[in-house]
């Protein structure tokens, strides 16, 4: 079986807990798999990208929880 995956960037910064609440909904809407990514903060110098993948029936809370806190430069 194959699925939709429709990938959105983050402008500024790690996702919010907005950014997600957005990407579940457009998940919803769109009847796919959201793959959301942001630049890491390294991104200047080393191109570093981060991505997490949300569904319609991802938990906001559980998908910010997840993201991570301290990065490698």
């Amino acid at each position: 079986m194959i699925y939709k995956i429709v990938d959105y960037w983050v402008d500024k910064g790690t996702p919010t807990k907005e950014d997600i609440v957005d990407a579940i909904a457009a998940a919803e809407k769109e009847g796919c798999t959201v793959c959301l990514n942001w630049y890491g903060p390294g991104y200047t110098w080393y191109g570093d990208t981060y991505s997490k993948k949300v569904t319609a029936k991802s938990n906001p809370d559980e998908i910010y929880d997840s993201l991570p806190k301290i990065y490698g430069i």
